[in-house]
């Protein structure tokens, strides 16, 4: 099984550079995964947050899901990131709820997701647990989800011999320093050498895997849809149990 790791799509925004929509953007990225990684069943799309640029705005949820369509066929993984329940810096406690029930996250508690598909665990973070209301870009955590992502890394029988994946929205290390997750240190304490991949996104700069953290992969893509002044668009996609990895760009 391999993983497609998408991220900052920002639908209903416009490229600052180029000026393009990114709902187009997005259409275009998911046609380009269906016609190149098949067949669907073999995969599965992890999305680290913004998915929509402002979620203030009417129809951004719906514009979302009506292009999440194309990927009907594939296992498709969401979790929020800043402009999801805002504008960027501005959010409302209104689209928690809504995020969740939009797109799908039945958890209870909500977060971390959890999903065992192919024997691979995936563990979905949501890095604005702390930050709703406050008028800012950066990300927290939080002890009560620390402390339950510990609880199932350690204690859930059904994961033990599986391989383990966590995805969030924020960057847990400083580049830069500031808009990334605050409580890096007490996440870094659960999951260090713990987890076989680490997917995160917001900063819109692509990383390769580099084992920080005794973590094999960690991988973001950069935004999917945005064309970020030398930095392609596009999308990552690797395999856990071959060690293969890819970044594959998207030309607009």
């Amino acid at each position: 099984m391999k993983i497609i790791h998408l991220s900052d799509l920002h639908i209903g925004g416009r490229s600052r550079l180029t000026k393009m929509s990114m709902l187009k953007n997005a259409r275009k990225v998911f046609n380009k995964i269906c016609n190149e990684q098949q067949p669907a069943s073999d995969y599965v799309v992890v999305i680290t947050g913004d998915l929509v640029d402002n979620a203030f705005k009417s129809k951004k949820y719906k514009n979302a899901i009506d292009a999440l369509k194309i990927l009907q066929d594939y296992k498709v993984l969401i979790i929020p990131g800043n402009h999801d329940y805002g504008d960027g810096t501005v959010d409302d406690e209104k689209f928690v709820a809504l995020f969740d029930q939009t797109f799908g996250n039945t958890n209870t508690p909500p977060y971390p997701t959890r999903h065992i598909i192919g024997g691979v665990a995936f563990w979905g973070l949501n890095s604005m647990a702390e930050k709703v209301d406050m008028d800012t870009c950066e990300g927290k955590l939080g002890e009560p989800q620390i402390n339950l992502l510990e609880n199932y890394i350690e204690n859930d029988p059904a994961v033990k011999r599986c391989k383990k994946v966590l995805y969030l929205h924020h960057h847990p290390f400083p580049f830069p320093k500031f808009k990334g997750l605050q409580d890096t240190k007490k996440l870094e304490r659960v999951i260090k050498g713990k987890v076989d991949a680490l997917l995160f996104g917001h900063n819109h700069v692509q990383i390769e895997p580099c084992g920080l953290w005794s973590i094999p992969i960690w991988s973001n893509p950069g935004s999917s849809t945005h064309i970020e002044d030398y930095l392609p668009a596009g999308y990552r996609v690797f395999d856990l149990q071959d060690g293969y990895n890819e970044m594959v760009e998207c030309i607009f």
